[in-house]
């Protein structure tokens, strides 16, 4: 992720001229984007078995995925207005964190299932393909994945189909992981580097997310003054 977006910065700002969006570069896109959203569906599992487990009211565990929710789209509308102002042509109006505000909203229903989570998530997964597919004239439906005519943003990850893959992820977790543990052993070189460093980065994904394109984007200004 941090790497597709350096690649886009430099075009930004005209350092090199390549299309993001086709071949090797589309691919690397999409394949990262989809396993950002297969990992945070995994992670709803594992956080929901370890409140369980430390016996947390059934009342309490809902309202923590609310409250994260909407801390995150709290997070997204900043970068709405932060886009807004630098690119007005291709502001995010929906990105990756307005879609995981509103996931964490309504995921609790679906944190215990698996099967039933394949089958919807395949589902919305195939229905989002179809409706990307033809534009609409207005603009209402851009969360759940109707774009209208001559959309363009630089991030976009409307409900459908992402919401499916989240929902792969939520079952995948259900299926490895049974109160918060591993069902499966990993050996001791498991736990030398540069594993340590990965898990790092996995438990502080939003902060890396959320400050690594303003320090990126800061970067390659100052160098170019």
């Amino acid at each position: 992720m941090i790497c597709f977006h350096f690649l886009y910065d430099l075009n930004f700002f005209g350092i090199i001229n390549i299309s993001l969006y086709t071949g090797v570069f589309f691919y690397l896109a999409y394949g990262t984007a989809s396993l950002f959203i297969l990992l945070f569906g995994l992670s709803l599992t594992l956080k929901y078995q370890q409140m369980q487990s430390m016996s947390t009211t059934s009342k309490t565990i809902p309202l923590y995925f609310i409250y994260r929710g909407m801390k995150i789209f709290f997070l997204g509308l900043i970068i709405t207005i932060v886009t807004y102002v630098l690119i007005p042509d291709r502001f995010i109006i929906f990105g990756i964190l307005h879609f995981i505000g509103i996931a964490l909203l309504i995921c609790y229903p679906f944190l215990k299932n698996v099967k039933e989570n394949i089958v919807l998530g395949v589902m919305i997964i195939i229905f989002g393909w179809v409706i990307r597919q033809t534009g609409v004239d207005f603009s209402w439906g851009l969360a759940f994945g109707f774009i209208p005519y001559g959309f363009s943003t630089v991030d976009y990850f409307p409900f459908f189909p992402w919401f499916g893959v989240a929902l792969l992820g939520i079952a995948l977790g259900n299926m490895i992981y049974k109160n918060g543990k591993r069902q499966f052993h990993l050996s001791k070189k498991w736990s030398q580097c540069p594993i340590p460093l990965f898990c790092f980065l996995g438990r502080n994904s939003l902060i890396i997310y959320f400050f690594h394109q303003p320090i990126l984007f800061g970067l390659i200004y100052l160098l170019m003054i």
